[in-house]
């Protein structure tokens, strides 16, 4: 990981809070930085990013090593983002026909 930030691995896959929190305070930021960079408004942005941490919370158990988490959190971000803008395109599609 990152920084001076660890976790007990173990304890994070066991579905620990505190693990849970200290890897979401030191990724957020940057999950967050690129779902904007993906040309998504503030209030989606955050959802997405919110949205990418419930995901790994919840499929904490097959992260294979600490590595991985950040790898699985900005894959799960990139295609959360590419998933609302060809949504969102198609919306805007179907109210200019």
């Amino acid at each position: 990981m990152e920084k001076n930030t660890s976790i007990s691995f173990e304890k994070f896959t066991e579905g620990s809070l505190k693990e849970f929190a200290v890897v979401y305070d030191q990724f957020y930021p940057q999950v967050f930085y690129l779902t904007l960079r993906f040309g998504v408004n503030i209030a989606d942005a955050e959802d997405i990013t919110k949205e990418t941490f419930i995901k790994l919370f919840r499929l904490r158990d097959q992260i294979g090593s600490e590595s991985e988490i950040r790898a699985f959190l900005f894959i799960s971000a990139r295609n959360s983002c590419i998933d609302y803008l060809r949504h969102s395109t198609k919306k805007r599609q179907s109210f200019e026909k």
